[in-house]
């Protein structure tokens, strides 16, 4: 029972970890570009964007890692 438990919880968390993963990033790369367009400038520091990319959504989909493997039925 434990387990169709977790298994229904990892399928619900699988989109939520896709989304943190994939589409987050990609949503904030098409913000920053388009309102970069829009004032002509750059809206975000080039290192500040690859901070964030590099470390800030790793880091949570690291988090949602140990989240899920600290929720299995022993």
């Amino acid at each position: 029972m434990k387990l169709m438990e977790y298994v229904q919880k990892i399928n619900g968390l699988a989109f939520v970890y896709m989304f943190i993963s994939v589409v987050m990033p990609t949503m904030l790369v098409v913000a920053i570009l388009a309102a970069s367009i829009m004032a002509k400038t750059l809206v975000m520091s080039v290192q500040g964007l690859a901070v964030l990319l590099l470390f800030g959504f790793p880091a949570m989909a690291f988090l949602m890692i140990v989240m899920i493997k600290r929720s299995e039925p022993r």
